[in-house]
């Protein structure tokens, strides 16, 4: 088994490289991860090599100029992206705008 960077422990052990890895989509294995993921991994009939590496691969791939197209299969969708990038609406007007479809909105807002 092909580990990722274990939490608490290990070259990513440390404050600051947890941080870092964390900062750039890596997520940090624990031993309730990886417990069951070695044990499916050693009964397991597929490869006989395997990995256990926790990505966030909007965040992981949204630090790369371009997506690799080996990895574009990961990649958000353009909808996925717009909408995670919208801020949150904090009044009941802007609460009310979100609920519709946006091309149904602009009739509701006056200049």
């Amino acid at each position: 088994v092909q580990w990722g960077p274990w939490g608490g422990v290990g070259m990513a052990g440390g404050e600051a490289a947890s941080a870092h890895l964390e900062a750039r989509g890596y997520g940090l294995i624990t031993m309730a991860e990886a417990a069951p993921a070695l044990a499916a991994s050693l009964g397991a009939a597929g490869p006989a090599v395997q990995m256990l590496l926790l990505v966030d691969w909007s965040r992981f791939l949204g630090l790369l100029p371009v997506v690799p197209k080996a990895l574009s299969a990961f990649a958000p969708s353009h909808e996925a992206a717009a909408a995670a990038a919208v801020p949150a609406v904090e009044s009941e007007m802007g609460r009310a705008l979100s609920r519709l479809p946006p091309a149904a909105r602009q009739p509701h807002v006056e200049a």
